[in-house]
């Protein structure tokens, strides 16, 4: 067994572990504010320290950065990137399109994906250059060429309402020119249904390292293309934007949104 395969393999089992405790349901209903509209609950620290115990047992030389730990970590070596109940909205109203996600980052570049729902048992996965897979089995984006025939789906950026005049002008323009859209409020999970087939395309604005490292491996492994709406590739340090397509329908997305920021 490779060394990739060998951490593969130990944060699977770290990830599933883990995101059981997503359906402890008087866990997630012990919620805090982090800050306007950005809700932490016993469930996502619970997460994290479960996880980060599981991948430091991995190997001791990779770092590690959660979206519930107050410290930073450099990006030039490797380190793991956890967010721990990603969707923790919908974890604290039951509505069950919450995840864990984890990815393995090595000199800013993702090697490996994770995102576990608990509540359909569902694992997406993905090691670069091997594909994607959805409970071990292979997945691909859509292969759709017009966007009129296309459902997309988008994110709202929720703890950054001063911008939502904006973010739903772009969607309006969005939906004048699709099939329909769709809004689930996880942003792996939504990458991850792009990889999966289950709809042709997503975007969202002012997404963070670990909302979307995990799941842009997966949707780029599943043959779909990733990036922001601008074409620059994800590099996972600070806040981005994001768009995840088929190759047949990338560049129209992307141009109504440029042409409507």
């Amino acid at each position: 067994m490779s060394e990739i395969e060998g951490l593969f393999e130990g944060a699977k089992i770290a990830v599933l572990e883990a995101g059981e405790l997503l359906k402890d349901r008087a866990m997630s209903l012990r919620v805090r504010m982090k800050g306007r509209d950005d809700f932490v609950t016993d469930t996502d620290i619970a997460v994290q320290n479960l996880g980060r115990e599981k991948l430091e047992a991995l190997e001791a030389g990779i770092g590690f950065v959660g979206e519930e730990s107050p410290q930073s970590c450099s990006l030039d070596g490797a380190v793991w990137i956890l967010d721990p109940v990603d969707g923790t909205s919908n974890l604290i109203h039951d509505y069950r399109y919450s995840c864990v996600s984890l990815a393995l980052v090595a000199s800013g570049r993702t090697e490996l994906g994770l995102v576990y729902n608990p509540f359909s048992e569902e694992l997406f996965s993905a090691v670069r250059g091997r594909g994607a897979f959805l409970n071990g089995e292979a997945i691909h984006v859509t292969e759709v060429e017009n966007i009129r025939l296309a459902n997309i789906s988008f994110g709202v950026a929720p703890g950054d309402r001063d911008n939502a005049q904006n973010v739903f002008k772009v969607a309006l323009e969005v939906y004048k020119k699709c099939h329909d859209l769709r809004r689930m409020g996880s942003a792996a999970l939504e990458l991850c249904y792009v990889a999966a087939g289950r709809q042709d395309g997503y975007y969202e604005f002012g997404l963070k390292p670990w909302d979307i490292a995990a799941g842009a491996l997966i949707a780029s492994e599943a043959g779909g293309v990733v990036g922001t709406p601008w074409g620059e590739t994800l590099n996972f340090v600070g806040i981005q934007s994001v768009v995840a397509a088929g190759s047949g329908i990338w560049s129209q997305l992307a141009g109504i949104i440029c042409g409507n920021i």
